[in-house]
């Protein structure tokens, strides 16, 4: 009985717990404004979703009021939605803002969210800014970003940003970025939300059966 017990407990041991994934989904809609490149043709409208994973993301600039999320080495994407798929440079990043809250700010009502999902192939970076915010509302309370519903809310703006430009490190080790063509919208809708999705089954019958099991051994050896 007791060779069994070390066997289960192993078994325990080396299965992995229940795991959350923060799965964010971002869904957007808007209209084409004047300021285009000329010469290329981009869409009248602009529509979708748009989804991350905060444990692919690393906030590379922490502080109190802002985060700014880009992809966690070992990771192959970090949004997605738009770019089909990343292949060469992941270049994508997300970005909560708590400005209502920050001492100093001239424009506290500035609580802002973004996105983008791009990538680099050959030097040219292609990809989708999205930014969305509530004029006159702390609904951001922290950094780390809460389920957002825009459409909630009737004083919200919001704009978009489709992109092409070129990426190259100089010699002197710095980069440099050279605009193609973009194409700017006005969002007319913008929700988003979070679903937390269970990655892994619990161990919790295995331990329910070391418990029975462990009852038997006590019981037997009085």
């Amino acid at each position: 009985m007791t060779n069994i017990l070390r066997a289960l407990l192993f078994t325990t041991l080396i299965m992995p717990s229940a795991a959350f994934a923060s799965l964010y989904t971002f869904e957007y809609s808007g209209k084409l404004t004047d300021r285009v490149t000329p010469g290329f043709d981009f869409p009248e409208r602009i529509n979708g979703v748009l989804a991350f994973d905060m444990h692919a993301g690393i906030d590379t600039h922490p502080d109190p009021f802002s985060s700014h999320y880009s992809i966690r080495e070992g990771y192959s994407d970090f949004v997605t939605g738009y770019i089909p798929t990343n292949s060469g440079i992941n270049n994508d990043a997300v970005r909560f803002y708590n400005g209502f809250n920050a001492p100093g700010n001239s424009e506290p009502w500035w609580d802002a969210f973004d996105v983008y999902d791009s990538n680099i192939v050959d030097r040219l970076a292609t990809g989708l800014f999205l930014i969305a915010y509530v004029k006159d509302l702390d609904w951001l309370s922290d950094d780390t970003g809460h389920p957002l519903f825009f459409s909630n809310y009737l004083a919200f703006e919001g704009t978009g940003m489709l992109t092409q430009y070129e990426y190259w490190i100089g010699a002197d080790g710095d980069a440099y970025a050279r605009d193609i063509a973009s194409a700017y919208y006005d969002l007319d809708f913008a929700r988003l939300s979070i679903v937390n999705i269970s990655v892994t089954e619990p161990a919790a019958p295995i331990l329910m059966m070391l418990g029975l099991l462990g009852a038997l051994v006590r019981f037997r050896r009085r």
